[in-house]
């Protein structure tokens, strides 16, 4: 009997919720697009792709439009401009309507064109033609003008290779940055130009170049400059050869040599001076009729006279320039300006002939023949050689729609099919001959709006055929856009619409009065069982689509919940938490107002423990707090157990309590703490609450932090500093890098080479000692000491490697090799090594070992070889830089460790682009796997110290307050955080110190610290460069700090920083300084901020001179309080993407 009667319940449970609750038949569509990010509308809604929507079963109406997309905040408009081509699935049709019965995707196929930025550097020195729209696949040609005071030097661009050619021609095939890179020069500009033209044979010292050609030569220096006496082109297509000739007279001083010699002491420009001389060929149509004897070379500006005699059997008709009729009389004049083919046209004699007139692209306009009115097409007949006067009206409308009342197509006369512009012209009719004139379309375009005028919509406009019709209905006060009415017949859904004008057209903009959409009210619920409940609500609109339940559980963010099209819902009681509702009625994109609120609480057992204190999520507790609950139920005989812990998963902490209270002391500070209550009666039963949380509030104690996105802007304190409190570090496991700082290292040995070859990343260069397929000792110069250089070219200059590291030596071998990858076809050229080796490095080498055999070249998937032999030198390699055991403790990183850090920090796929964040670079990028386990043996971790306690340490330390301190910086938008804490604040912090140079007086002006300090500052791009992949794909720490270990780093003077040049490579001077700042092997570490420890851990490390470089959450700079701290409340990682320097500490501030 039991069981039929648990049968029933459930049958007629499902009965009501068959009968209570319908559901509509609901899809998911995704649209994607080849080119992410381009606009397209649903049903009149605007979306970007890739999107996936939600929708019901039937017709939906698709538009993709022309986007315009913005890739760089920097720059004012779009850089990409996306239009649809077809659909992948075959279809043309923009817009279309698509029949969706079941899960669908569907993707676009784009066209666009692109925008190219043409710039110099230094900013604004000379304008440079060019910066622009280009359509992909379209060369573009730039080129560098002369600046006097200035060399150029290289064109850079932001995803193409660099190029030293001047000009220089590449293919747009996305939006790039083209930079013209000029280099100050003390030494004069040499200038050779031409006249009257450019591209004249010219060689300057024997070597070949085009003119105009400018180079900066040495002051004082004498130079054998010599043009060609002629020059000849052929530029023409109707003549066939040369056409074209220049011949030299003299140089603008004077001097008729066309080769000379040139002191030059200052900028110097002088210009050779040529005559023009152009072929003319004069020819007669039919060939043979008759020869002319003024064809032949004729001066620049010559006016020449040709005659077309009468010939037995022919009629002349008409004397052509290059093709294009210019006169019916027998006799010309021509003004010899440019290559010119003179034909006379001549036909045989006949008894009669006809001329036809037609109009283009309409026929039935007027035209008029010797002054009488014709309808095209229109042909006569006339005596051979007549001359007809033809006349086309320039302008002409008609009447073509029954809609418009009014003329609506006009016709504008443009040309005749034969090139000739004058709307009026003589025709000397010969034989059989057709004229069409070509005429401009417009059409009359009315646009209204009904019911309602909008004054800024409705008009007449006449718009010429085949242009684009771009209109956006506004949003009107009381009234809701419903369609667009074409020609009275053609509705369109979406608002904003694209007409291509092939006709008259009228548009009208049809608008309904918005009546809204009643709220649900009186939302209520009653208990249905054990475990369910009903939820329902009155109805109070009769033409909604549906409803939305939104729901939220405890203090959480309401969410969309549900959607239904009947007025109650069948819900499961919750466990644990508390569940808040309200439901709002919908139809198309209209909604109503919410209904009111309901919770769960009256279906929560009175046994159960409610009513916290603190509240749920309360944060800014102190370290001492009692506890506190309620309970509904009187009954006095209930004991209570406390579950409490700093986890979601807190132990059990008081039993068998008699009161509804507990007090705690001493609790750390910044920290979350979770809490719950299990209320238990004497008979055993057990009622147990929801989870509750609270944070403490934060110490007082914070760390000092410099940020490279210069003073003020990103800050509320403008001084380019920030604070975190230590809890927020501590809470948040902010991960800290330490660069151990130098002591008194000098480089001794160095190996200096040039490499050319166009992609650098393809490579693998090493030095060792002894012999090459089984050397003693090696040092890698890519691959394991740097990230591959990208796919972009070598500099045109020598590079340098310290090999200190490898001494000492006694008469050994001393080899670089050259191992070319199987990435590309491409190969290259070991041109140069050497090694030196100094006794002192800032003074000239005691000895250089110079290779022979260079230049070689490579094979693909071969190494080459270039040998220095007998080298000695008994100099011991000295690393100094080791963090003092006496203080700290320093392990290697475990597998677990590992995990760890990873588990904070990530793993790059490697293809990621930093991010820009209020209009500031970041560009810190998490390891890859392979980049990972070279950390986890050349890294360590500090795991503790000795000695030092908090009473020890001074309660405050700023490093920034020193005279070592470089001013604060700005990275501007080049993705190149990490090495501007590493390279730029750390390590010129610690050069400084180590050199006893005062940089108390630095300021930051115009981008860069002041000229005469910029030999003591380290530059952030001669680090980032040599690791960022050719281009502007950020870093991670361990490569900044791989780099300044074992190549070193240079300074400003000689790298000078900037962020919109990501590819270069440094020059040979900066290479050649780089060792001197080098920071050694050794001196890598990790410190996780996880506990009080780690905070003692860290201020002691600043307190003994060390500064620290930590990933941070640059969108949370928006979250920093009034006085630029981040605390536990206001700082939350989401996402590391930033590198800031920690440059000391406060414990009471």
């Amino acid at each position: 009997m039991k069981r039929k009667l648990l049968f029933l319940s459930v049958l007629l449970l499902i009965i009501f919720i068959a009968g209570c609750f319908s559901f509509q038949g609901m899809h998911t569509i995704q649209i994607k697009s080849d080119t992410p990010g381009l606009e397209f509308t649903f049903d009149g809604e605007i979306f970007t792709t890739p999107a996936t929507i939600t929708t019901t079963k039937g017709y939906h109406n698709i538009e993709v439009l022309k986007t315009d997309i913005d890739k760089d905040d920097a720059l004012k408009g779009a850089e990409e401009e996306l239009y649809f081509r077809n659909w992948l699935d075959g279809s043309y049709e923009n817009p279309r309507k698509i029949l969706i019965d079941s899960d669908k995707t569907i993707e676009v196929v784009t066209s666009g064109s692109y925008y190219v930025k043409v710039m110099t550097s230094p900013k604004g020195i000379v304008n440079i033609p060019g910066t622009g729209m280009y359509s992909k696949g379209e060369e573009v040609i730039l080129t560098a003008p002369p600046v006097d005071g200035y060399e150029f030097y290289l064109w850079n661009f932001s995803t193409l290779p660099y190029s030293k050619d001047n000009p220089v021609t590449f293919v747009v095939n996305g939006w790039v940055y083209v930079t013209a890179l000029y280099k100050e020069s003390s030494n004069p500009t040499l200038n050779i130009n031409t006249s009257p033209v450019d591209g004249i044979d010219l060689y300057i010292d024997n070597e070949y170049y085009l003119s105009p050609k400018s180079m900066v030569v040495e002051k004082g220096s004498t130079h054998t400059v010599s043009v060609a006496e002629t020059h000849e082109l052929d530029i023409s297509e109707f003549i066939e050869d040369l056409d074209t000739r220049y011949l030299f007279i003299n140089w603008e001083d004077g001097v008729d040599e066309p080769s000379r010699s040139l002191t030059v002491n200052e900028n110097t420009s002088i210009t050779a001076n040529f005559d023009s001389f152009f072929k003319v060929e004069a020819v007669a149509s039919p060939s043979g009729v008759i020869d002319f004897d003024e064809s032949g070379w004729y001066k620049d500006g010559k006016e020449l006279l040709c005659e077309a005699p009468e010939i037995e059997g022919y009629l002349f008709k008409e004397w052509t320039i290059n093709n294009q009729p210019v006169s019916s009389d027998n006799n010309i004049q021509v003004n010899v300006d440019s290559p010119k083919k003179l034909t006379a046209v001549y036909y045989e004699k006949t008894t009669s002939a006809t001329l036809t007139i037609n109009t283009l692209p309409y026929s039935k306009l007027k035209v008029l023949l010797n002054g009488e009115e014709r309808i095209t097409p229109e042909t006569i007949t006339v005596e051979p050689g007549t001359e007809v006067n033809v006349s086309v009206p320039e302008n002409q409308e008609k009447n073509i729609s029954d809609l418009i009342p009014e003329n609506d197509t006009s016709y504008t006369f443009s040309h005749w099919n034969d090139g000739y512009e004058n709307p009026d012209r003589m025709i000397r009719v010969i034989s059989e001959e057709t004229y069409s004139v070509v005429m401009d379309v417009a059409y009359k375009i009315v646009i209204e709006t009904q019911p309602v005028n909008i004054d800024s919509l409705a008009g007449v406009e006449w718009i010429n055929e085949g242009e684009v019709v771009e209109l956006q209905a506004p949003q009107v006060d009381d009234y809701d856009f419903d369609y667009w009415l074409i020609n009275e017949q053609d509705k369109l859904l979406q608002s904003n619409i694209e007409l291509t004008v092939d006709e008259p057209k009228t548009i009208k903009a049809i608008y309904k009065v918005n009546e809204g959409i009643n709220a649900p009210s009186n939302l209520r619920s009653y208990k249905y069982s054990s475990s369910y409940f009903i939820m329902y609500w009155d109805d109070n609109s009769s033409d909604e689509d549906g409803f939305e339940i939104w729901k939220k559980i405890n203090g959480g963010p309401y969410k969309l919940y549900k959607i239904t099209s009947s007025s109650k819902t069948f819900e499961r009681i919750p466990e644990d938490d508390i569940y808040y509702f309200k439901v709002r009625a919908f139809r198309g994109k209209d909604y109503s107002d919410f209904s009111n609120e309901i919770d769960t609480t009256p279906f929560i057992p009175k046994e159960i423990p409610t009513n916290p204190s603190p509240a749920d999520n309360e944060t800014g507790i102190e370290t001492s707090v009692t506890l506190q609950w309620e309970l509904e139920s009187n009954d006095e005989n209930y004991t209570y157990d406390l579950y409490f812990g700093n986890n979601s998963s807190p132990e059990i902490h008081a039993t068998d309590l008699t009161t509804m209270s507990f007090t705690l002391e001493n609790l750390n500070t910044g920290t979350n703490y979770y809490w719950k209550v299990v209320a238990k009666t004497s008979d055993g039963a057990n009622y147990e609450s929801p989870l509750w949380t609270f944070a403490t509030k934060d110490s007082s104690g914070k760390f000092k932090i410099a940020n490279s996105w210069g003073v003020g802007g990103w800050e509320n304190v403008p001084d380019g500093f920030y604070y975190m409190t230590y809890d927020a570090m501590i809470k948040n496991k902010v991960v800290a890098y330490i660069v151990e700082p130098k002591d008194n290292y000098e480089p001794k040995a160095i190996a200096v080479f040039k490499i050319s070859h166009p992609n650098r990343g393809d490579n693998i260069i090493t030095i060792g000692i002894g012999d090459p397929e089984n050397p003693e000792k090696t040092k890698t110069f890519q691959k394991g000491c740097i990230f591959d250089g990208g796919s972009k070219p070598y500099p045109d200059n020598k590079m340098v490697l310290d090999i200190t590291e490898l001494l000492p030596i006694e008469d050994k071998t001393i080899f670089l090799k050259f191992t070319d990858g199987t990435g590309d076809s491409q190969t290259g050229t070991l041109e140069y090594f050497a090694v030196e080796l100094y006794e002192d490095y800032q003074n000239s080498p005691i000895a250089v070992y110079r290779a022979d055999g260079c230049p070689i070249s490579s094979k693909n998937g071969e190494s080459i070889y270039a040998l220095t032999e007998n080298v000695t030198f008994d100099n011991n390699f000295n690393n100094y830089m080791s963090l003092n055991s006496f203080d700290y403790n320093a392990e290697n990183i475990s597998d677990s460790t590992l995990d760890e850090l990873i588990s904070l920090v990530g793993i790059s796929e490697g293809e990621e682009s930093p991010d820009i964040v209020n209009g500031y670079g970041t560009g810190l990028i998490a390891p890859t796997l392979e980049e990972w386990n070279y950390i986890q043996k050349e890294m360590k971790i500090i795991t503790g110290m000795y000695k030092t306690t908090d009473e020890t340490l001074p309660s405050s330390y700023d490093h920034s307050l020193e005279n070592y301190f470089p001013p604060i910086g700005s990275q501007g938008q080049e993705g190149s955080c990490t090495a501007w804490s590493i390279g730029y604040y750390v390590n010129t912090t610690y050069e400084a110190r180590n050199r006893g140079w005062d940089l108390s007086e630095v300021t930051w002006t115009k981008g860069a610290p002041d000229k005469d300090y910029q030999s003591y500052i380290m530059s952030p791009d001669f680090a980032y460069h040599l690791v960022n992949n050719g281009d502007n794909s950020g870093s991670y720490f361990s490569d900044i700090m791989r780099v300044v270990s074992d190549i070193g780093i240079s300074s400003w003077e000689t790298m000078p920083y900037i962020d919109y040049i990501t590819s270069t490579w440094p020059e040979e001077l900066a290479w050649r300084e780089a060792p001197l700042y080098r920071n050694a092997i050794g001196s890598k570490y990790y410190l996780v901020i996880d506990s009080v420890e780690d905070v003692r851990i860290l201020k002691a490390l600043i307190a003994d001179g060390y500064l620290a470089g930590i990933a941070v959450d640059a969108y949370q700079y928006n979250n920093l309080s009034s006085e630029d701290v981040w605390n536990t409340e206001n700082y939350k990682i989401s996402r590391l993407n930033h590198a800031n320097t920690i440059v000391g500490y406060y414990d009471n501030r």
